[in-house]
Order: C-alpha cells, then sequence, then structure tokens
C-alpha cells in the first residue's frame, strides 16, 4: 500500500481508511476485473409503438404490482407519471404486450416552476403508498403520495449534490429504493465538479470517471458513500453529441445494486450513432465494506476539502468490487435502424426457473429524426441469472 499512502497526508482520515483495508487489497483487484462471460441473458429489444405506445422522452420506470409500472418522461408538461400494463412471458421474460393506461398527474405545489421541471427517475414506495422522484432540474427527491397526489416526505441533499456542485445538466438521472432495508440510492449521472476538472465529453479517455453512490435510510437522511469508478470507454468523444453516465439504478431482492452505464456517441451526419448500454452489479456485502460516513464528509467543508481530493477518492473508487454483467450496443446505420438511448431500468417479474428479469426502456426525444427516420421507444428484457440475485 506504500504506493497509495504516498498520495495522502499521514494524518488524514483516508489514510487510515486504506490502511485498514490493504490486506483486502489484492483480492479486490481480482474481483473487479471484467467478468469473460456475461452473468446474464439480453433479450432482443421491442419496439413500444407495436402496441401504440406513443413516443416519449421516457426516462424512468418503477414497478407498481401486478403487472402495473409507472414511467416518467423527462419533457413531461406537467409532473406525473404514465401507467402501463406489461406482461411478460413466464419461461423467456420476453414481453408480449403493452398496455397504456393513462397519465397520473401529481401536485408539484407552488414552488416549483417550470423550468425546474425535470423529472429523470421514479421508483414505488409501497409502505408509504407513494412514488419518490428524482428531479433533475432542482436536484430534489420527493415523495407524492399516490391516492391524494399530493407532496409528501422529502429527502435531505448533502451539499456535493447541490446545483452548484454538479455539471449543468449531470445531476440526478437515476434513483432505486430496496424496500426490505428502507434504503434508496442516487448518485449524479457523472462526476461532480470536486471529482472531475471537466464534463465526460472534455476529457482524454484515459481520465477515470468516478461517482458518488449515497444511501438514505428512513430518516431521509445520506447515511453513506460507496465510490464507485465508471467503466473505461468505448466509443467516439469527437461527436455532435456525447454521453457518458448512469441514467439508472436498480436494487435486487438480495440488496446488491445493479448500475446502468450508459454512452452515447452521435456524430455530425447522425448516421453511425451508437449506443453502449453495460449493467454492473455490485454485491450487498461489498455496499457495506466499502462505504464512508456521508455525514463526515458532508458536514464540514474543511473536512471536504481535505478527504475529497482528487488522488484519494479516485484510489478508493477504483478499489470498490464491480462485476460487469451484460452489455449490448444499437446504431443508426443506413440499413440499421436499432439505436435505442436507455435511461430506465426496474425489475420486471421471476421467470418459472427463479431468475429475475430486468425491464429497461429507452429514450426517443419524442421521435426525434427527420427525413423520414425517426427515433423509437424501446422496452428491453435483461434475464440475470441467479447468482445475481439469490
Amino acid at each position: 500500500m506504500s504506493f497509495v499512502s504516498d498520495f495522502l497526508p499521514t494524518r488524514t482520515p483516508l489514510h487510515k481508511i486504506l490502511q485498514s483495508r490493504a490486506v483486502m487489497w489484492l483480492l479486490m483487484l481480482l474481483v473487479s476485473l471484467p467478468l469473460s462471460a456475461q452473468l446474464a441473458q439480453v433479450l432482443p429489444q421491442r419496439a413500444l409503438s407495436k402496441w401504440g405506445i406513443p413516443a416519449g422522452n421516457y426516462s424512468g420506470i418503477t414497478p407498481l404490482g401486478n403487472g402495473r409500472f409507472a414511467v416518467v418522461s423527462d419533457k413531461a408538461p406537467s409532473l406525473g407519471y404514465f401507467e402501463w400494463s406489461i406482461e411478460q412471458d413466464s419461461l423467456t421474460g420476453q414481453v408480449t404486450y403493452v398496455s397504456a393506461l393513462g397519465f397520473r398527474p401529481l401536485q408539484a405545489g407552488a414552488n416549483l416552476p417550470a423550468t425546474a421541471l425535470d423529472v429523470e427517475d421514479l421508483v414505488f414506495d409501497a409502505q408509504r403508498g407513494a412514488v419518490w422522484i428524482a428531479n433533475e432540474g432542482d436536484q430534489t427527491l420527493t415523495a407524492y403520495d399516490t391516492a391524494t397526489q399530493q407532496l409528501g416526505a422529502t429527502m435531505v441533499i448533502p451539499p456535493y449534490f447541490s446545483r452548484d456542485s454538479i455539471f449543468a445538466n449531470l445531476g440526478f438521472e437515476a434513483l432505486a429504493h430496496d424496500a426490505r432495508t428502507q434504503l434508496w440510492c442516487t448518485t449524479s449521472e457523472s462526476p461532480l465538479r470536486v471529482d472531475a476538472p471537466a464534463r465526460p465529453e472534455q476529457l482524454l479517455p484515459t481520465v477515470p470517471l468516478d461517482l458518488r453512490l449515497t444511501f438514505w435510510d428512513s430518516t431521509f437522511t445520506a447515511q453513506r458513500i460507496v465510490p464507485y469508478r465508471m467503466a473505461t470507454p468505448q466509443l467516439s468523444r469527437q461527436a455532435r453529441y456525447y454521453l457518458q453516465g448512469v441514467p439508472a439504478l436498480c436494487f435486487l431482492p438480495n440488496g446488491s445494486l445493479l448500475v446502468m452505464e450508459r454512452e452515447l456517441s452521435v456524430p455530425r451526419t447522425y448516421l453511425g450513432a451508437k449506443c453502449h448500454i453495460r449493467l454492473r452489479w455490485i454485491a450487498p456485502d461489498a455496499l457495506q465494506q466499502w462505504a464512508l460516513s456521508a455525514e463526515k464528509i458532508s458536514s464540514d467543508s474543511r473536512t471536504t476539502d481535505t478527504m475529497l481530493i482528487a488522488t484519494p477518492w479516485h484510489v478508493l473508487a477504483l478499489q470498490t468490487p464491480v462485476m460487469e454483467v451484460a452489455e449490448w450496443r444499437t446504431q443508426l446505420g443506413v440499413f440499421c435502424r436499432s439505436l435505442a438511448n436507455y435511461e430506465g431500468m426496474c425489475l420486471g417479474r421471476r421467470l418459472a426457473d427463479g431468475r429475475q428479469t430486468i425491464l429497461c426502456v429507452s429514450d426517443a426525444q419524442g421521435g426525434a429524426g427527420r427525413c423520414g427516420v425517426h427515433l423509437r421507444d424501446f422496452l428491453r428484457v435483461v434475464v440475470l441469472d441467479r447468482e445475481c440475485t439469490d
């Protein structure tokens, strides 16, 4: 550990954290290596237009129970969510039918101007009968009662997630909820200003992108942070549009966390646009073992400045063990129009053999396109091996 400790003042809290974990260093390096084989089956995507679902800007999805799902759009004219009924084959997991059940409005209140509305994700909290909304527009995580549509509880947002601490439009994009433990998890879409010198599209591919997976408990207060390093980029950043970040998170039934990483590269001619999706998995014990106290990091600005200088934070993010379980690419070409920008993810049904399915939804930007070529909204099912969920 001497090559790591050289980066740190000998009396800092991070120095003690790293030394206490030195015994696990070699093991964690081995665990964090990419898997040679995927631990999931990625099924062909299905266009929502097949069932008459209108094009949208679908950015998040959550199960409501009994085959019903709530879906949010980041371009909706008012606060609320769409309700869909989704049927899946009990043997394969493939989507067989989708039905739109209408739009469910929520009461935003007088304090939320339209310019602050940018809903990116949601989760259903059955215990409270509420949906929690991740609003990137004002960097809030807020609950709304599904029966009355009224505003309910709100999460206390740590200072490092304030609007001044994120790069523009790279804030809250993902939200997950574990009903068993009553934990919520989110992160910024891409690194915070304190953790990166610039936005991803302005960095060299060799610069690591490190995030702060943050966990709230039933007191609605952030309790711990797990440092997280994104995978090495694969697509060109020399493009008309480039995005790299985490658009979705999902707790699995055993308390592990599934992270969706999305990389999108759109060249100036649009043809050749590609979207690369990775699903990466963090075990429940790793979420506990590699956590830092959110209170200590957030409570004292002097501590934050000392503890979270770039090198030590990057060292910690490198150590968190992550396994890649699935990946896929879509693209737009002369003869290939599969391009799909996936932004939402949630639990689907359990199959007859006990395997867990994951439903992923894409954002077609309201059917954006030109010259007769338009993006389409898709659902994609990923079937996880039982190693991930049992």
